[in-house]
């Protein structure tokens, strides 16, 4: 049987440990696009045009596009 403040503790570190991954995750795709963008190369306009080190490039650059569209207009300006 669970004590479930000891479940409760195992969710906190749980999400924890995902928002870390998330972050590393999300880290590592900026750096390989921006070092992509630097060495003179496009953006890829969709997923599976730019593979870099294995990460999908156009599928992280996706998802920043529709994470920026539930934004509301003065959040997506702050972010400019």
């Amino acid at each position: 049987m669970h004590n479930s403040t000891n479940l409760t503790s195992t969710n906190a570190h749980a999400t924890q440990r995902t928002a870390r991954n998330t972050q590393t995750r999300n880290r590592r795709s900026y750096r390989l696009t921006l070092a992509h963008v630097k060495a003179g190369d496009a953006l890829p306009a969709g997923p599976r045009e730019v593979v870099v080190q294995g990460d999908d490039i156009g599928v992280w650059i996706a998802g920043q596009k529709s994470a920026r569209e539930v934004l509301q207009p003065a959040q997506r300006y702050l972010m400019e």
